[in-house]
Formats: C-alpha cells, structure tokens, sequence
C-alpha cells in the first residue's frame, strides 16, 4: 500500500510538470535530474495498479490519456506510442502530430499520411508545415503546396516560407510577393 502511494505522489508531481509550457529544465517545478530520477522510479515501480488508477483518473478528464501517454514516451518510444494510439482512441486527437511523426519513423508512409492529414483536417497549425514536407519528400510537390496555401490561410509562417521558396525556384515572382 505504501508503494502504491508512493508511486501516486510521484506521478502526480510528473503529471503536473507535464502541464507547464516550459522544458523540463526550465520547470519550476522540479529540475531535470529530479525529472530523471522520477522517470527511472516510475519505469522501475510502475505495476499494473498504479496504470489502473491513472486510467481511472483518465475516465474523467480524456486529456490525462495525452500525459499518460507523454510519460511513457519518456520511458521508450514503443510504449509511448502505443498509448498515444489510446489517447487518440479515446479522443485526443490533437496527438495525430505525434502519431505521425512515429509512423515516418517506422516508414510507415501510409499512416504518416493519415495521421498528418486529420490534424491539418483539425486546423493544428504544425500539421500544415509536416504535411507539406511529407508530400514533398513524395515528390507531390502540387500537394504540398495546396497544403501550404492552406497553412498559410491559418497564419502558419512555416508554410509561409514554404511557399515563398517554391515560388521563388519557380520564378514565380507574382504569387512569390502573395507571402511576403
């Protein structure tokens, strides 16, 4: 019982850095060896209760899912990435980003697609400049442009830019000077 709540109070201090916009270093809250040490207690300690009463506490508020599956990302990729296919299971599905920066490490091109095209379908700024890159490196250069126009629409200045090179390799001055 102790361990348990000693487990508890320990994901509770790393739930609550993961809340702060700031880098682990720079976080008031705790400094990143404390951080690091957490990590390694919590990957050694971690048993099958303390994930139920995350998950519990994750019934009630859905974004938990997105910290639950940040903490284990810390942990090992493969863990983390099968949590935040929970996390946009259960909802979440402003992690697509994520999950499609997993599937382009894998190569799996096909589901770096999908997951990049639903969180440009969402408006989340980052996905235009992901998408774009993505159908660039496909040699799907009109698509990439078509999503950097859309990019630039949504005040994306990395689409901006994106778009500004193309036209400028084009020598395409006109719609150049449309994103400057």
């Amino acid at each position: 019982m102790f361990k348990k709540l000693i487990i508890l109070i320990v994901l509770s201090f790393v739930l609550i850095s993961c809340d702060s916009k700031k880098e682990i270093s720079q976080n008031p809250i705790m400094t990143k060896k404390e951080y690091n040490y957490i990590i390694e207690k919590v990957d050694k300690y971690l048993d099958k209760e303390a994930i139920k009463l995350l998950l519990k506490a994750a019934e009630y508020n859905k974004s938990d899912y997105k910290k639950i599956a940040w903490i284990y990302s810390q942990i090992s990729e493969e863990e983390g990435e099968k949590w935040y296919k929970i996390a946009y299971k259960k909802g979440n599905e402003d992690v697509a980003i994520i999950l499609g920066l997993y599937a382009e490490k894998r190569k799996d091109y096909v589901a770096q697609e999908k997951y990049l095209r639903k969180a440009a379908d969402n408006n989340q700024k980052d996905s235009y400049k992901y998408l774009g890159n993505f159908f660039e490196k496909m040699d799907r250069t009109s698509e990439a442009i078509e999503i950097y126009k859309k990019g630039a629409e949504n005040k994306d200045a990395v689409s901006m830019y994106n778009l500004i090179k193309k036209y400028y390799i084009q020598n395409d001055i006109q719609n150049m000077k449309l994103y400057i």
